[in-house]
């Protein structure tokens, strides 16, 4: 079993670089001399070329017109195999999975840093595998290491022991999961042992 979006993705980086499939003519106005510039496949994960020249272009677009200029740092969120199951058959979740990222973050920081309100600069990104392209969803934030204020101020977080934040991960993600109908209190009682 694979998902459609697979062979296809396959197809087009096989034709990444094939002059056959497509190509421009790149002349040179001072020399005249020509030669043809292959198309890519523009793919993300899979072409090895494609992709980093992405990544590349998304880390400058984040430096010069996301990220404000205080410090910043990166959180992994990760969830028990037991549970990703639910998220291969329902992408859907990995949406809510990272509503429950963001809403963690927030209020570790709220509470962390003793502020009613306030946001952090967060950019999440799902993953959805691991070593040897495994099915394991989870999460990349980069985030701003403290709180924004409506006044304009920025608090700075503090290093602070991270234990809090993963108990509120696992408190959001299994409410979530509880209110989607996949689980109930049994599972999560058994899944707490």
């Amino acid at each position: 079993f694979y998902r459609p979006v697979i062979s296809h993705v396959v197809r087009k980086y096989l034709d990444c670089g094939d002059l056959h499939q497509g190509f421009a003519r790149i002349k040179c106005p001072d020399c005249h001399h020509e030669y043809l510039l292959a198309f890519s496949c523009r793919g993300r994960w899979f072409s090895p070329s494609c992709h980093n020249k992405k990544v590349v272009q998304f880390g400058h677009h984040l430096k010069e017109t996301v990220l404000y200029p205080v410090p910043h740092r990166q959180y992994v969120f990760s969830i028990p195999k037991i549970l990703r199951k639910f998220f291969l058959y329902d992408r859907k979740l990995l949406g809510k999975l990272s509503q429950c990222a963001a809403k963690s973050l927030t209020k570790f920081f709220r509470i962390t840093l003793g502020k009613k309100t306030g946001v952090p600069g967060v950019v999440l990104a799902i993953q959805s595998f691991g070593d040897y392209a495994r099915w394991h969803p989870h999460l990349h934030a980069l985030a701003a290491a403290g709180l924004f204020l409506e006044s304009g101020y920025f608090f700075v977080l503090p290093k602070v022991d991270l234990h809090p934040l993963r108990e509120l991960f696992r408190a959001h993600v299994l409410k979530m999961l509880k209110k989607e109908g996949l689980i109930d209190d049994t599972f999560i009682k058994m899944l707490m042992s």
